[in-house]
């Protein structure tokens, strides 16, 4: 197991042994090289000895420690021509090339993705802020106007009071949606199924609606065919909110003397519900982002009737939370059109 050189090292080790024993009892005893045959049976036993257990300890040591690195890097073969060869071969160096390449691209879309998200929260703060700060400096003003002695002035009391309920509610309805749409983002909102007539959802609503599209001389209308029948299984009053925020939208942009359509068609194992106005359209850079969360078209008129920029977004998680799919297309001057699917209630 042991090579020649710690075996040379064992014998010189032993030897050294022997002759500083001798030379100790020598030291001790100088008349003891008279008798040569102690000092031999001695010298022999003390080679033995020594010699045996340098063996053994050196042999262990090599055995558990050298020996297994030796024997990996015997081995492994590595042959310095085919390593050349590696080297001088351009198509290696490429593919590794390619590997970092591609290992750097990745990195930066994660860079990017992080800087995209950190920029979205910061808007999205930034819009939530812009929302409350409104009505909150609303609310202030009146409430100052108020203390200052408006309470007290029956021309205005009344008027600065209902203003600042109405600013009130703004920010409820701004903090209802924000809830929504967190627990739709997060999956905490519970989907609760059940089946239901459709047809008549719609109808409720458009009876609810009638006075505001009255005051804007718009005309609301329900399109169907054979469909009073229909039951749909879904979250009725999730899809209930739905319809009722396309509805209002549509009216809110419509033109005075229009008209709002609510369309339910029989598509098989679906049913599809259209919401179509002839107001002032959607252009083709705004629907891209038509869905998220405070995006605005027109904020002038959106403040004016107190949209909280949250309202199509909320659609669109509702319906993804069913599984199901919202779309719009529109033009310029000539109305918008939003559509989208549910499953047919197999009870």
């Amino acid at each position: 197991m042991i090579t020649n050189s710690p075996k040379k090292i064992i014998v010189f080790i032993s030897v050294f042994a022997v002759v500083l024993q001798l030379l100790v009892l020598y030291l001790l005893n100088p008349e003891i090289d008279s008798k040569w045959e102690i000092i031999l049976i001695i010298s022999l036993s003390t080679f033995v000895l020594i010699y045996g257990l340098s063996n053994f300890l050196i042999n262990k040591f090599f055995v558990e420690t050298i020996y297994p690195i030796y024997k990996i890097i015997r081995t492994v073969k590595v042959d310095s021509d085919k390593i050349e060869e590696y080297l001088e071969d351009s198509s290696y160096i490429k593919n590794l090339e390619f590997e970092v390449d591609a290992w750097a691209q990745k990195k930066i879309k994660q860079i990017a993705q992080l800087r995209q998200n950190e920029k979205f929260r910061k808007e999205f703060l930034g819009d939530i802020s812009h929302e409350l700060k409104t009505p909150i400096f609303t609310i202030q003003g009146y409430i100052s106007t108020l203390i200052d002695g408006g309470l007290n002035d029956p021309n205005i009391n009344m008027k600065y009071l209902l203003r600042t309920e109405k600013s009130i509610d703004r920010m409820i309805s701004i903090v209802e949606d924000l809830i929504s749409i967190s627990k739709l983002e997060s999956g905490e909102l519970q989907i609760h199924k059940e089946p239901f007539k459709i047809q008549s959802l719609v109808e409720d609503i458009l009876e609810m609606q009638e006075n505001r599209a009255q005051n804007k001389n718009i005309s609301l209308l329900l399109i169907s065919k054979d469909t009073d029948k229909l039951i749909v299984g879904a979250d009725p009053k999730l899809i209930y909110q739905v319809i009722l925020n396309l509805v209002v939208n549509s009216i809110i942009y419509g033109k005075d003397g229009g008209r709002t359509e609510v369309s339910i068609f029989d598509m098989d194992k679906y049913i599809m519900v259209d919401v179509t106005d002839d107001g002032i359209g959607i252009s083709k850079t705004d629907i891209p982002r038509l869905f998220e969360r405070f995006y605005r078209i027109d904020k002038s008129r959106s403040k004016e009737h107190g949209g909280t920029g949250l309202g199509l977004s909320i659609c669109k998680h509702i319906l993804e939370a069913h599984e199901q799919t919202i779309t719009v297309s529109s033009n310029i001057g000539y109305g918008s059109s939003f559509s989208f699917t549910l499953e047919k209630s197999m009870a």
